[in-house]
């Protein structure tokens, strides 16, 4: 690993403070969900040389459900890409079916980035306390950057 500091992708989000990410894993640490075992310690350490994390919100309606339902029927007919992790699919079919089950209400989306290129989406339901689903994906930016 290089001892230069990292660059990371520019992104309108800035990242999350230590008492936010402090308020995640006091709230969902021991909670089990889909990469529980990966992405909590990256979040505990919050290192910036290992994961850039970020939080932003947004409302839950029945626009984001289309969105997460078309995303879940494309990634389902697609074939397997080499800069995707295997089991996308699966993960975004499985929070389009927890978004559709859950009430119109805020979601929080956390976003852990690392130097690898492959990031950890979990999504929040804010009124429920709960954790609609987690997505492994990969930044293009970092994976596969010829088409930028």
């Amino acid at each position: 690993m290089s001892t230069e500091p990292p660059t990371w992708p520019e992104t309108q989000t800035p990242p999350a403070g230590a008492e936010q990410i402090k308020w995640f894993i006091d709230t969902f640490g021991t909670t089990k969900f889909r990469y529980t075992n990966e992405l909590v310690p990256i979040m505990r350490r919050n290192d910036f040389n290992e994961s850039r994390i970020t939080c932003h919100e947004m409302r839950l309606d029945d626009r984001l459900r289309r969105i997460y339902r078309i995303r879940a029927e494309h990634l389902a007919s697609a074939p397997p890409s080499p800069h995707y992790p295997s089991g996308l699919a699966d993960d975004v079919r499985a929070l389009a079916n927890q978004l559709d089950e859950a009430s119109d209400q805020r979601i929080q989306v956390w976003n852990t980035l690392l130097r690898t290129g492959t990031v950890y989406s979990v999504f929040v339901l804010m009124d429920d306390q709960g954790i609609a689903g987690c997505v492994k994906s990969a930044d293009q930016r970092i994976v596969d950057p010829s088409p930028w």
